[in-house]
């Protein structure tokens, strides 16, 4: 029960932090986020799996037969335990692939707005060398005439 609670907060929070707008005002703060997207997706990743392989060997020990001391069958009934425990898991298998999906879209949204950023990057760099051209061009027609322009 504390890691399905423990499951269900990690879930809550990488929704919250999916649903807001990151500010990302250049490269750098974009692969930041990028790389805290990472981190949340192998966080929820390492304990959905702990769970959910905690959960099948729960499964397992639900179908072991159960002997008394003179070796008759004395299993209980656990079809309503199993079902529950299937149920569980799989809402959280659906949740998780849901999370996935959701971080899926996000991560591509910053790796496009980090190549847009590479590219303003690029765009003003250019601008700054045309320019740098235009005054060298000015001053090098300049001194040809002698006139100031």
């Amino acid at each position: 029960m504390q890691m399905l609670f423990q499951i269900n907060q990690l879930l809550d929070d990488l929704f919250k932090w999916l649903s807001l707008e990151p500010e990302c005002d250049d490269v750098k703060s974009v692969e930041a986020h990028l790389s805290t997207l990472g981190d949340k997706c192998d966080e929820l990743t390492a304990v959905c799996e702990q769970a959910i392989n905690e959960g099948q060997n729960l499964l397992d020990q639900l179908s072991l037969p159960v002997k008394n001391a003179f070796g008759q069958d004395v299993s209980p009934d656990n079809s309503k335990h199993t079902e529950h425990v299937e149920h569980l898991l799989g809402l959280l298998q659906s949740r998780r692939v849901e999370a996935e999906d959701f971080a899926q879209v996000r991560r591509l949204k910053l790796q496009q707005l980090r190549q847009l950023k590479k590219c303003e990057g690029d765009a003003e760099q250019a601008i700054t060398w045309i320019l740098e051209l235009y005054a060298a061009a000015v001053e090098k027609m300049s001194e040809g005439t002698g006139d100031s322009i």
